[in-house]
C-alpha cells in the first residue's frame, strides 16, 4: 500500500500469514481492518508462482535469478531489507517476503549445496535450513482482485469480532489511503464479499450486520481495579471463597507470585502458590506466574482471574527486544569512503580517492588505493595501509585544497595542528583531572522506593535504555562528578532515563535542576515529571521568564531553603539570583539548543555536581568531546515497538502538494504542523491556506506570544481545536501530539540540519505512518551547504538516524570549536577524522607519559606474495574496501572467525585472499607483541622488535629451533656492530696504507732534511687537532643518538644547525690562535730551525676545516650510519696524499721549507673534500626525511646555550682522555731509559730497549686494536639510543653484544701476538730481540680493546668522566709499576711492558665495574670461555704450523702460514662452538618458515 519500510514489514507478515492459511497450518491469525481491505493475488496463482528450493536439488542459477526479477525482487549488492536479493559467485542471498529472516543459498556446480538463514546486522549465517519457499512480490496476473476471505477454506474457522467497529475502521483506512484505491477494497465491497463466507460473529452488543450468521455471546466482565488497596482485595477474596468461587491471581514473576501467596496466607486466606498442574484448587484460590494484562470473570463459571495490574495498577506492556532490520551501527558512518571523496593520507595530505586498482609488479598482484593530488599527481597506497586514510570532514561549504606530493605544506599544516592539539589535549586532561579530583557526591545504591518507582513505568524498557540507566547510576554512585552525554533519537525514552536519575538524586536528599531550551518543552517536562513522581511526594516546580515575579520569587525561596526537590526551567535557571540549598544533579535537555556562553555559565556553577546531557542530535562540539573520550557517552538505538520511519519528501514549494498533504491528514483524523521561520509571514500564510482549503481551522504560535497565549494554542492543538498549527521553530521541542502526523516545513533551506531533524521528530510518534515535507522556495538556486543538508534529511529516514545526522552535520559544517576558536582552523587543515585520531592519540600519550609515536604502532609486513582480493571474487569496491579495512584492524584472536565470515558471505576464498588473510593475521600478532616489522626475502626472514616489544626473542628462537630446526639465526644487533666495526676498520686500514705510501714518497722526494722540517711542523698540527676535535665526534654522536632514539627529528636538526656554526667558529678561533702561537715558539727558542716557520703556518688551514668535519662524522655515527664516516675518512686521506705529493713537487724548486709546507697544506683540501661529502650526505638525508613525512618540528624548545654546554661537557672528558696517551708516551720516553740505566743497561742499550717497546711492540698493539676502536665508535650511539628510550634491557643487550664481539676479535689476536712475537718481529723489523717485548705486550691487545669498548659504553650512558678518571688512575699505576719493575735487572724492559698491561687492565676493569654498577653490565661468560678455549686450541695449531713450515719454507712463509692457518682454525672452532657473529659476511641458504 505504501512504499516504505512499513509496507515491506507488512509484506513479510502478509506473505507469511497467507502461506500459513493456504497450507492450513495450526495457528490463530489476527487480521486488522487495514490488512483485510488489501487486494491480493489469487490463491492458486500465488501457489503457482511460489518457488521452492531444497537442499540437494539441481537448479539453474541464471534462470532462478531471471525469475526472481520477474516476480518483483530487487537485485542489490547486499541484502538489507525485504524483497531484495544479491549474487556473489556461487552464493545467492535473498529476503523472501514470507520469511522472518533472509536466506543464503550456496551452489556447487548446479546443485544446491547449502541453505542457511543469516542476520542483516552482520550478514553472518545463523542457522541451516533444508528448504525455503519464496513467495512472489508481483503476481503473474495483471491485477490482484482476491481478498483475504478467498484464502480461507470451508474447514477453517473465520471469526469476526465487533463487525460494526471492524467495518468502520475499514472505511477509515480506505479514506486514509485513497491514492492507492485501485489496490484496496472499499468497505462496501468487503462487506459484500464477506457475506459469502462462513463466519462466526462475536459481539457484546446487538448490531444490524450478519443477523443470519451464528453468534457467540460470552458472558464475561472485566475485573475491577484495586489500586494497591490490600484491605479491599482481602475483603473481596474472603467473600468469593465464602460463595464457593475460586479466585486465581496472576503475577508477573515467580517471586512475586510466591510472595503474594505467602502474604495472603498470613492474612488467613487459603491461597496456594501453584507452579504446575491444575490451577483451580478444591478449596480456596491459587497464585501463579503469568503474563496477562487484565483479569476477568465469566458469569457462569465458579472461578475468576485477577492480574498484577488489577491489584497494583497498570502493568508494563511487554515489547519484543529486537532491532529494526537494516539499521546498522551509527558510529561507523563517517568512515565510509567512496570514489570521488576527499580523503586525508597521514603522510601525503589531502587527496581525492579514485578507487581500488590492481597492479602487477615483478609478477606479484597487489591491490592499491588510488589517490589523486594537486597538479595531477597520483599516489598508489597499498591496501594494508588503508588505516592511513580518513574521510575528509572540514569546514562548512569549503572544499579542501589538494596537497602537493613531496612538498612540506602538508607537514607544516599537520605540525601546526599537532601543536594546537597538544595544547588542547593538555587542557582536556586538565579538565578531566579536575573532574576526578573535584569532590563530588557519591549517591547511595538504589532504595526499595527506587525499584517501586521504576516498576511503575508503563512500558518495557529497551535494552539500550537499561544499559544507559545502569551506566548513569554507576556514575552517580562514584565520588567524582558525573559528566555523561545520553544520545538517543526522538521518542526513544531519554526522558525516562533522566527521570530515574532525578528520582535517585531526590531519594538521596539532593536537589535536581532540569534545563530545557524552550518554555513549551519545560512545560512538557513538568507534566511528565509530575505524572511520574506525584505518588511519591516529590516536590516539583517550573521556573521560566513567563512565570510571574511572585511565582518566581516563591520558587527561588523554596529552592534556597530546600523545600523544593526538582526545578524545571529554561535559561532562567542560570541567572545569578538562583541559589540551591543542596544541588546534586543537573539535567540539560536538547543540549544543541544552548549557546556556548550559556554553557560556560552552566560550567561555572555546576562544578562538583553530576551533569547529564540529553540530545537526539548532539552539536559537533559535544559529539567530538564524546568521540575523543573527553566525555562519557551512552547511546539509545532501540526504537519503540511499531514505530515507523517518517515518509520524507524534499521538493520545491507547490500549492497543490501542500493542499493534498493537509487534506489527506485531515481525512484520516490527524493534525498538521506548518512551520515557517518568519513571524511576519505567518498571517499571510494562514490566509493562503484558508483560501486553498475552506473551513480549515488554524492555530498560530510563535515566540513573541505570552505564555498564556502560547499555552492556549498548544493545548487547543493537542485537544483537536485546530487542524493546523502554523508556527515558527518554537515547536521544535514541544508537546507530544500523537495525532499530528504530517509536518510541512516552508523555507527548509534556511534551517540547520539538526533543526530539520528535530522538527521532523514532532511527527511519527505513534504507530501511524507520518509524512514530512521539506519545501524550498520555488526557482531558488540552493547553496551547496543547503543542498547537502536537504539531501541528508532525505537520505537518513530510518529509525535511529539522529546519530548519523549528527555525524553528517560534522561533515557539512565541521567540528566547530571544542574549547576555543583556535581549533577550528586546525580541523579544516587536516580534516575532522585525522584531527580526532591525533587528539585521541595525544591524550593517550600524555596520560601514559609517552610521545604519540610510541602509542601508535602499525607493524610493517614486507613479503613478495600475491595477497589481494580478486575482482572475480568480490567486484564491488564498497565491500572490497570494507574487507580490506577490517583485515587491517583485525585482532589475532578473531582471525578464524573473520575467515569463517568471508566463507559464509562470499564463498570459498581464492588463494590470494587466503594469503592476504594470513598476512593480516601476522600483522595483528605483531601489533599485539609490539613488533615493528617482518621482512621476508629469498633465503632470509627478518623480525625487527620494537624497544617496547612484549615478545621475548630468545623464546621465539627456541620455538623456531624446536619446530623448524633447519632455520638458522642471526642477531641484527650484532650484525649492526659487526658491519659498523668492519666498515670503520676497513677505512682505518685504508687510511693507514695511504699514510704509509705517502710517507715513503715524501721521504724519497724531500730526503732526510725535508722530512725533518715536515716532522717539526706535523706534531703541532696533531696536537692542536687532538686538543680541539678529539672529543667532538663522541659528544656529537651521543647527543644525536639520544634525540634520534626518541624520534625527535626536529631536535636532531636543531642540534646540527646550532653546533655546526659553533664548530666552524671554534676551528676559526683555534686557527687564529695558532697563527699567534707559532711565532712565540720561535721567539721562546723552543724551535731552533727557523725554516720550520713556513710548514707550521701551512698547517693552520687544515686545522680550521678539521673541527666541523669531526662534528659531522659524530653526527652520522649517532645514527649508526658508519658508511658516510668511513667514506669521508678515505676521501680525506686520498685527496690529502694526492695534494701533498702534488704541492710538494710543485713547491720543491722554491726550497725544502716550501715543499714541506706544501706537503702539510695538502691536509686542507683533503679535509675540505671530506667535509663537502658529509654535507652532501646530510642534505640528502634531510630530503629523504621530508619524503618520508617525518615530523621536523621541535617538540619543546632547545636553547643554544643548552646545546653548546652539553656538547662541550661531553667532549671535554674524551679530549682529556685522548691527550693523556701522548702525555704518558712522553713520560715513557723520559722514564724507561732512566730506569733501565738503573738496572745496569748502557745508554745505547736503554735506547734500543725503548725502541723495542714504543717503536715496535706498541704499534703492533695499536694495529691489533683498530677493529676494537671501530667497535667503540659503533657502540657509543647504540648505547645512547637505548639509554635515551629508558630501555635497560636494550642497553644490556647492546653492551653484551659489543663485549662479545670484542672478545671474539681480541682473544685470538692476543694469543697469536704472544706466541708469534719473535717471528713477527723478525719478519717486520728484522730484529729477533724485540720478540719477547712484543709477547709481553700481547695482553694489552685485549685490555686496551676492553678499555675502549667499556669507555664507549659509559659514554653512551652519559658518563664520560668515569673512563677519563679510570684512564688517569690506570696510567698512574702504570708509571708506578714501571718505576719499580724496569729498574730490576730481572724484568727490565719486560717489566715496562707488563706495567703497560697492568695499567690498561686496571682502567678496563674499573670501567667494567662502573658499567655493572650503573646498568648491571657484565662480560658474557659463555662467549669468554668459548673464545678462550678456541684461542688456546688455535695457539697450539699456530705453533705446530709455524714449526713445521719453518723447516721447509723459511721464516716469512711459515709466519704468514701460521697466521692464516690460525685464523681459519679459529673460525672453524667458533662454528663448532656456535659463536659465529659473521652471518653478515656470507650468504647462506635458510629455510623459509
Amino acid at each position: 500500500m505504501v512504499k516504505s519500510i512499513h509496507a515491506m514489514k507488512r509484506s513479510w507478515q502478509n506473505g507469511q500469514l497467507l502461506e500459513m492459511i493456504l497450507k492450513k497450518e495450526a495457528a490463530i491469525i489476527f487480521v486488522t481492518a487495514e490488512a483485510a481491505i488489501q487486494k491480493l493475488p489469487r490463491p492458486d496463482g500465488l501457489l503457482r508462482d511460489s518457488i521452492t528450493l531444497t537442499h540437494g536439488d539441481e537448479k539453474n542459477r541464471d534462470k532462478l535469478i531471471e525469475r526472481l526479477v520477474k516476480e518483483g525482487y530487487e537485485r542489490t549488492d547486499q541484502v538489507e531489507t525485504l524483497g531484495q536479493f544479491s549474487v556473489r559467485g556461487d552464493i545467492l542471498d535473498i529476503f523472501p517476503i514470507n520469511a522472518k529472516d533472509p536466506v543464503r543459498i550456496e551452489w556447487f556446480d548446479e546443485t544446491i549445496d547449502a541453505i542457511r538463514r543469516f542476520s542483516l546486522e552482520d550478514q553472518r549465517s545463523i542457522g541451516g535450513l533444508t528448504k525455503v519457499d519464496i513467495m512472489p512480490i508481483a503476481s503473474g496476473e495483471k491485477e490482484a482482485e482476491s481478498s483475504l476471505l478467498d484464502y480461507v477454506s470451508p474447514d477453517q474457522l473465520l471469526v469476526l469480532d465487533e463487525a460494526s467497529a471492524f467495518f468502520e475502521e475499514a472505511k477509515k483506512s480506505y479514506l486514509d489511503n485513497r491514492e492507492f484505491k485501485d489496490q484496496l477494497f472499499s468497505e462496501k465491497e468487503l462487506l459484500e464479499r464477506s457475506q459469502k463466507s462462513h463466519l462466526l460473529v462475536v459481539s457484546a452488543l446487538s448490531q444490524p450486520l450478519y443477523q443470519a450468521y451464528p453468534r457467540l455471546a460470552i458472558k464475561v466482565r472485566a475485573a475491577a481495579p484495586y489500586n494497591r488497596s490490600w484491605d479491599l482485595l482481602i475483603k473481596d477474596l474472603k467473600g468469593w471463597i465464602k460463595e464457593g468461587i475460586h479466585p486465581l491471581i496472576m503475577m508477573g514473576t515467580r517471586d512475586k507470585a510466591f510472595g503474594t501467596a505467602q502474604h495472603l496466607q498470613n492474612e488467613g486466606l487459603p491461597m496456594t502458590f501453584v507452579q504446575k498442574g491444575s490451577l483451580i484448587p478444591e478449596k480456596g484460590g491459587a497464585v501463579f506466574e503469568g503474563g496477562l494484562s487484565h483479569g476477568f470473570h465469566f458469569w457462569d463459571e465458579n472461578w475468576l482471574l485477577l492480574t498484577e495490574a488489577d491489584i497494583f495498577g497498570s502493568r508494563k506492556e511487554r515489547r519484543q527486544k529486537k532491532k529494526i532490520r537494516g539499521a546498522g551501527p551509527a558510529l561507523t558512518y563517517f568512515t565510509d569512503i567512496k570514489a570521488g571523496d576527499y580523503v586525508v593520507h597521514d603522510t601525503q595530505g589531502i587527496g581525492r580517492y579514485l578507487g581500488v586498482e590492481t597492479i602487477v609488479i615483478d609478477g606479484i598482484h597487489r591491490d592499491y588505493l588510488k589517490l589523486q593530488y594537486a597538479q595531477g599527481d597520483k599516489l598508489h597506497v597499498p591496501v594494508e595501509q588503508v588505516g592511513l586514510l580518513h574521510k575528509y570532514i572540514g569546514s562548512e561549504g569549503t572544499p579542501p585544497r589538494l596537497s602537493r606530493m613531496g612538498r612540506s605544506d602538508w607537514q607544516k599544516a599537520k605540525k601546526k595542528a599537532q601543536k594546537a592539539i597538544t595544547i588542547l589535549a593538555s587542557e582536556l586532561l586538565r579538565l578531566y583531572a579536575q573532574r576526578k579530583i573535584t569532590p563530588g557526591h557519591a549517591f547511595a545504591p538504589d532504595t526499595p522506593w527506587q525499584k517501586e518507582f521504576e516498576d511503575r513505568f508503563p512500558f518495557e524498557e529497551t535494552p539500550d535504555q537499561l544499559k544507559a540507566i545502569q551506566e548513569i547510576k554507576a556514575d552517580m554512585e562514584k565520588p567524582v562528578p558525573m559528566e555523561r552525554l545520553l544520545c538517543g533519537d526522538v521518542g526513544y525514552g531519554k526522558t525516562e532515563v533522566a527521570i530515574r536519575a532525578a528520582f535517585k538524586a531526590v531519594m538521596d536528599g539532593k536537589q535536581v535542576a532540569v534545563m530545557a531550551p524552550t518554555t513549551v518543552l519545560a512545560q512538557q517536562h513538568l507534566i511528565t515529571f509530575q505524572n511520574r513522581m506525584d505518588a511519591f511526594g516529590v516536590r516539583i516546580e517550573m521556573l521560566s521568564r513567563f512565570r510571574s515575579r511572585k511565582e518566581q520569587k516563591d520558587t527561588l525561596d523554596k529552592l534556597a531553603k530546600g523545600d523544593l526537590d526538582i526545578v524545571i526551567g529554561t535559561h532562567r535557571l542560570i541567572q545569578p539570583d538562583v541559589h540551591f540549598k543542596d544541588l546534586g544533579l543537573l539535567i540539560i535537555d536538547e543540549e544543541q539548543r544552548f549557546g556556548v556562553a550559556q554553557k560556560e555559565k552552566i560550567k561555572q556553577w555546576s562544578s562538583g555536581i553530576d551533569v547529564l546531557t540529553l540530545s537526539a542530535t548532539p552539536i559537533p562540539r559535544t559529539l567530538h568531546l564524546a568521540l575523543v573520550k573527553g566525555r562519557d557517552m551512552s547511546v539509545i538505538e532501540s526504537p519503540p515497538e511499531d514505530r515507523l520511519p517518517v515518509e520524507t519528501y524534499v521538493a520545491e514549494y507547490d500549492d497543490g502538494m501542500v493542499k493534498e498533504a493537509i487534506e489527506r491528514e485531515i481525512r484520516r483524523g490527524g493534525r498538521i504542523y506548518y512551520v515557517h521561520n518568519r513571524i511576519e509571514a505567518l498571517d499571510r500564510i494562514a490566509h493562503r491556506l484558508r483560501e486553498m482549503i475552506p473551513g480549515l481551522s488554524i492555530g498560530v504560535a510563535h515566540g513573541r506570544m505570552t505564555e498564556d497565549e502560547l499555552e492556549e494554542v498548544m493545548v487547543g492543538f493537542y485537544q483537536g481545536d485546530y487542524d493546523v498549527l502554523l508556527s515558527t521553530t518554537i515547536i521544535e521541542n514541544g508537546l507530544d501530539v500523537p495525532l499530528a502526523n504530517t509536518i510541512i516545513i516552508d523555507g527548509a533551506e534556511n534551517f540547520g540540519l539538526s533543526q530539520l531533524y528535530q522538527m521532523r521528530g514532532r511527527v511519527g510518534r505513534s504507530s501511524r505512518l507520518a509524512y514530512a515535507y521539506f519545501l524550498y522556495k520555488k526557482d531558488k538556486a540552493l547553496s551547496e551547504v543547503s543542498q547537502k543538508r536537504l539531501q541528508a534529511i532525505r537520505d537518513f529516514t530510518e529509525l535511529g538516524a539522529g546519530f548519523k545526522i549528527a555525524m553528517r552535520d560534522l561533515e557539512i559544517r565541521g567540528a566547530g570549536n571544542l574549547l576555543g576558536a583556535e581549533q577550528h582552523g586546525q580541523i579544516a587543515g587536516v580534516g575532522f577524522a585525522l584531527y580526532c585520531r591525533l587528539l585521541e592519540d595525544t591524550i593517550k600519550a600524555l596520560q601514559e607519559g609517552k610521545s604519540p609515536e610510541e602509542v601508535l604502532h602499525d607493524p610493517t609486513i614486507n613479503m613478495k606474495l600475491d595477497a589481494y582480493i580478486p575482482d572475480d571474487f568480490i567486484d564491488n569496491p564498497r565491500y572490497k574496501l570494507e574487507i580490506y579495512r577490517r583485515l587491517g584492524s583485525m585482532k589475532y584472536e578473531e582471525r578464524e572467525d573473520f575467515m569463517d565470515e568471508i566463507i559464509d558471505r562470499f564463498g570459498t576464498p581464492p588463494k590470494e585472499l587466503v594469503t592476504l588473510w594470513r598476512v593480516a593475521a601476522i600483522r595483528a600478532l605483531c601489533r599485539d607483541l609490539v613488533v615493528d616489522a617482518v621482512t621476508a626475502r629469498p633465503g632470509s626472514l627478518t623480525i625487527r622488535f620494537n624497544p617496547h616489544s612484549k615478545a621475548n626473542p630468545d623464546v621465539i628462537r627456541d620455538l623456531v629451533k624446536e619446530y623448524v630446526p633447519r632455520l638458522t639465526f642471526r642477531n641484527p644487533m650484532a650484525d649492526r656492530f659487526v658491519k659498523g666495526t668492519l666498515i670503520l676498520t676497513a677505512a682505518g686500514l685504508m687510511v693507514k696504507i695511504l699514510a704509509s705510501v705517502n710517507r715513503i714518497f715524501l721521504s724519497r722526494l724531500l730526503g732526510g732534511e725535508g722530512i725533518g722540517l715536515y716532522q717539526l711542523a706535523y706534531p703541532l698540527y696533531n696536537l692542536l687537532v687532538g686538543i680541539v676535535a678529539a672529543g667532538i665526534p663522541a659528544a656529537m654522536s651521543l647527543i644525536v643518538a639520544r634525540y634520534a632514539a626518541q624520534k625527535e627529528w626536529g631536535s636532531v636538526r636543531r642540534v646540527v644547525t646550532v653546533s655546526f656554526p659553533f664548530l666552524v667558529f671554534l676551528g676559526l678561533a683555534v686557527s687564529l690562535a695558532a697563527y699567534g702561537l707559532i711565532p712565540c715558539l720561535f721567539s721562546a727558542g723552543l724551535i731552533k730551525d727557523e725554516r720550520a716557520f713556513v710548514p707550521m703556518l701551512f698547517c693552520v688551514p687544515a686545522l680550521f676545516l678539521t673541527v666541523p668535519l669531526a662534528g659531522l662524522r659524530g653526527y652520522f655515527q649517532g645514527f649508526q650510519e658508519m658508511r658516510p664516516t668511513a667514506l669521508s675518512q678515505i676521501l680525506e686521506q686520498f685527496f690529502r696524499v694526492a695534494f701533498m705529493l702534488v704541492l710538494s713537487v710543485w713547491l720543491l724548486p722554491k726550497g725544502l721549507a716550501m715543499a714541506a709546507g706544501g706537503a702539510i697544506f695538502g691536509a686542507a683540501p683533503g679535509a675540505l673534500i671530506g667535509l663537502l661529502f658529509l654535507l652532501f650526505c646530510y642534505r640528502r638525508q634531510q630530503h629523504a626525511w621530508k619524503r618520508e613525512g617525518r615530523d621536523l618540528t621541535l617538540k619543546e624548545p632547545i636553547s643554544v646555550p643548552f646545546i653548546l654546554r652539553e656538547l662541550v661537557s661531553l667532549a671535554l672528558p674524551v679530549t682529556l682522555s685522548t691527550l693523556m696517551i701522548p702525555l704518558v708516551g712522553l713520560v715513557e720516553i723520559i722514564l724507561v731509559p732512566d730506569r733501565l740505566l738503573a738496572a745496569g743497561f748502557t745508554v745505547a742499550a736503554s735506547t734500543t730497549a725503548l725502541g723495542y717497546l714504543t717503536g715496535m711492540a706498541m704499534p703492533l698493539v695499536n694495529m691489533g686494536t683498530i677493529p676494537t676502536n671501530s667497535l667503540a665508535w659503533s657502540t657509543v650511539p647504540a648505547i645512547s639510543e637505548a639509554h635515551a628510550l629508558g630501555d635497560c634491557d636494550a642497553v644490556r643487550n647492546k653492551a653484551r653484544t659489543a663485549l662479545r664481539i670484542l672478545i671474539l676479535f681480541t682473544f685470538p689476536a692476543a694469543v697469536g701476538m704472544y706466541l708469534l712475537g719473535t717471528p713477527v718481529s723478525q719478519v717486520l723489523y728484522g730484529m729477533k730481540a724485540a720478540g719477547p717485548v712484543v709477547s709481553a705486550l700481547a695482553p694489552s691487545v685485549f685490555f686496551l680493546g676492553l678499555h675502549q669498548v667499556t669507555a664507549a659504553i659509559l659514554q653512551g650512558l652519559g658518563r664520560p668522566k668515569i673512563p677519563m678518571v679510570n684512564m688517569f688512575l690506570g696510567l698512574a699505576v702504570k708509571v708506578g709499576v714501571l718505576w719499580v719493575l724496569a729498574a730490576q735487572p730481572r724484568w727490565n724492559v719486560i717489566g715496562a711492558a707488563l706495567a703497560t698491561d697492568l695499567g690498561l687492565a686496571l682502567s678496563a676493569m674499573m670501567n667494567l665495574a662502573a658499567a655493572y654498577r650503573l646498568e648491571r653490565i657484565v662480560l658474557p661468560v659463555k662467549t669468554f670461555l668459548r673464545a678462550l678455549l678456541a684461542s688456546l686450541l688455535m695457539g697450539g695449531a699456530v705453533l705446530w704450523v709455524n714449526r713445521t713450515l719453518l723447516v721447509k719454507l723459511g721464516l716469512v712463509t711459515s709466519t704468514l702460514g701460521a697466521v692464516g692457518a690460525g685464523a681459519l682454525f679459529y673460525g672453524l672452532l667458533l662454528l663448532v662452538l656456535r659463536e659465529v657473529p659473521f652471518h653478515v659476511l656470507k650468504k647462506k641458504r635458510r629455510h623459509h618458515g
